[in-house]
């Protein structure tokens, strides 16, 4: 989510995402694609980005990666 979008915002999309992924028809189709989604709050969200920037900041540092 973009900075500053409001709790509210993120609060009903998670929760319109949680529905949709929870439809049948969805499910069997993603399935099908050897897709299996996971759900999750977004303050658990937001620490799992957190915690895997830092993860992929050292591995990029360590294996002294660098844009061109």
């Amino acid at each position: 989510m973009a900075a500053g979008t409001p709790r509210e915002v993120i609060r009903r999309l998670n929760s319109e995402l949680h529905k949709a992924l929870g439809a049948p028809d969805l499910k069997e189709r993603l399935a099908n694609s050897g897709v299996d989604p996971l759900t999750s709050t977004p303050d658990q969200f937001a620490s799992h980005i957190k915690s895997e920037t830092v993860r992929y900041a050292k591995i990029i540092k360590d294996a002294g990666i660098t844009a061109q």
